[in-house]
């Protein structure tokens, strides 16, 4: 199982590396990062979706006899070019500050000399490489009060505590609302870079690549808690939507993205608190294996053949007994979990 796990994570990170980079911190590239790297990048602000003039890609026979040209949808290409990813998360009302971290890759274009050919001892042309820059910048103590966050820039320091990279086209921006006992936090990081032409070859020096919002509290802690909704505030007595509450009350949620995933480091003594939340364009999960107690397994007999050919009540009953005595005994914890779990009491109220 370890080789099979080992295996999905090799893919995984090959293909991470494929769609958005970088293969190294300080790569190179000989082809534009734009056409190299499809995921994770943050379009400039007055990026413009031209036409395809007279261009018309054949759709094909879609099976009724009619051939035709296949639309192009701008909001699609627009969307495949977004200039800002954000996160939401709560946190409990007293939280005064924030640490976020902002890291991203520029990548500038430059004219490498080509080495001395000794046979000829002449030099060959310029050859243009784009060079990855790691940039990060970390925003010590971001205050949090009920309102918008901003908009900050990442070169003001007199609003902000901010060592790293000052960057001033890149922007961080959010809104913080109380409901109930929590706060409510959305912070965005906007790419506000300009003067993207299609016909400057150095257009791609005004994209973001590998975007990313690191959220934490400067004095460490777990300060996320476990996201509820609105509905769960407003106390909702529908049925369906507590019982679905109450059937995922262990899979707990602490953000949400925004044109990006989100992901979190909880904690392993308390549940319903994480004490990081960052962003992932490319999220992995790991799906549990379904399989039976093994306990079941070593005593009752599933298999169908076996069943098929019983021959007395009494035979089939010392098969399946050991499976209807498991099952009744995890009624049994079920029962008894109702009884301590104050999540279980409070959903069977709002459903009665």
């Amino acid at each position: 199982m370890a080789s099979v796990r080992n295996l999905r994570k090799k893919i995984v990170t090959a293909l991470r590396l494929d769609l958005m980079g970088p293969t190294v911190e300080d790569e190179e590239l000989t082809a534009f990062p734009t056409s190299r790297y499809i995921v994770g990048r943050l379009a400039p602000q007055d990026l413009v979706v031209e036409s395809l003039q007279d261009e018309e890609f054949e759709a094909g026979d879609d099976g009724d006899g009619q051939e035709g040209a296949q639309e192009f949808d701008a909001s699609v290409v627009m969307a495949m070019n977004q200039s800002s990813i954000g996160v939401s998360f709560v946190l409990e009302k007293n939280v005064k500050l924030l640490k976020v971290v902002l890291t991203w890759g520029d990548y500038i274009k430059t004219n490498e000399e080509p080495e001395v050919e000794e046979e000829e001892g002449s030099k060959g042309s310029k050859r243009t490489v784009w060079k990855r820059y790691a940039r990060q910048s970390v925003i010590e103590d971001l205050p949090v009060k009920e309102g918008k966050i901003g908009p900050f820039t990442l070169a003001e320091s007199e609003k902000l505590r901010i060592t790293g990279v000052r960057e001033e086209d890149i922007e961080l921006q959010g809104l913080c609302r109380l409901l109930g006992d929590d706060l409510i936090v959305t912070l965005f990081m906007t790419n506000r870079r300009t003067g993207a032409l299609r016909s400057d070859s150095t257009k791609d020096e005004r994209w973001v690549f590998q975007p990313r919002i690191e959220v934490s509290s400067p004095l460490g802690g777990q300060i996320f808690c476990a996201m509820r909704n609105e509905r769960d505030q407003k106390e909702s007595n529908d049925a369906e939507s507590v019982a679905d509450d109450l059937i995922y009350r262990h899979s707990m949620s602490f953000a949400v993205g925004h044109g990006v995933s989100a992901y979190w480091e909880s904690h392993d003594g308390d549940p319903n608190r994480a004490g990081k939340i960052f962003t992932e364009f490319i999220p992995e999960y790991e799906v549990p294996k379904l399989s039976s107690p093994l306990k079941i397994e070593s005593t009752a007999n599933l298999d169908m053949k076996a069943l098929a050919n019983v021959g007395t009540q009494e035979e089939l009953r010392e098969m399946l007994d050991p499976l209807v005595f498991a099952y009744q005994g995890w009624i049994e914890d079920r029962q008894g979990e109702v009884k301590t779990d104050t999540t279980i009491q409070q959903s069977s109220n709002r459903i009665e």
